[in-house]
């Protein structure tokens, strides 16, 4: 039997891409901002550490960097709120639009809802960006999200991943990646304000 405390089924979502990860920064680029002669066969090196700054940045501050083609998926409509049930049931209020949860989004090639193609409208220019669209379940949003160019993306954005990858560079095998997102100034760079605790 409900109770007043029991809350809502949660709306299970995946986002997911089969677009491998690029760094926005060369091995070259990044040999220059460690001051390294660079040799092609530091490639593998180099890259792991860019690639690794990369995917921290998009974990933690939901922006992508480069496009790639993303599939979100969701149970049903969004919601805000919980419902509860009980002496007074409060029904969780629809919300009319689903988040994007990453930034920036350049476009969005479909919707579909109950297995259907939905009618939609987007804003893109919020953050985060919304699809609107008609109430329904199994939602399948397939957008593109990053910037067109490496040049597109903002310098700190750049810096950051220069700094964050350089730290791990120079204290590969003793430090973990959350240290390395604090200690080398990139999450301040990119305006990460969470407290980021390492053991």
């Amino acid at each position: 039997m409900s109770n007043g405390n029991q809350r809502a089924t949660p709306n299970a979502q995946s986002n997911t891409t089969n677009d491998p990860l690029v760094s926005p920064v060369t091995a070259e680029q990044f040999a220059d901002y460690l001051i390294l002669d660079y040799s092609p066969s530091d490639d593998v090196l180099l890259n792991a550490h860019l690639l690794t700054a990369c995917g921290w940045y998009i974990a933690h501050m939901n922006n992508e960097l480069l496009q790639r083609d993303y599939s979100l998926k969701l149970d049903r409509y969004p919601t805000q709120g919980d419902s509860f049930n009980g002496i007074s049931p409060i029904a969780a209020n629809i919300q009319p639009w689903a988040i994007l949860p990453l930034y920036p989004v350049t476009a969005v090639a479909s919707v579909l809802v109950d297995n259907f193609v939905a009618e939609f409208e987007t804003d893109l220019d919020s953050k985060p960006p919304r699809v609107f669209m008609s109430t329904g379940i199994k939602i399948d949003i397939t957008y593109t999200a990053g910037y067109p160019t490496a040049s597109d993306i903002p310098a700190n954005i750049i810096l950051g991943i220069n700094m964050m990858a350089g730290y791990l560079y120079e204290h590969r095998g003793s430090c973990d990646i959350g240290h390395a997102a604090k200690e080398s100034g990139a999450a301040s760079v990119w305006g990460y304000n969470a407290m980021i605790l390492s053991l």
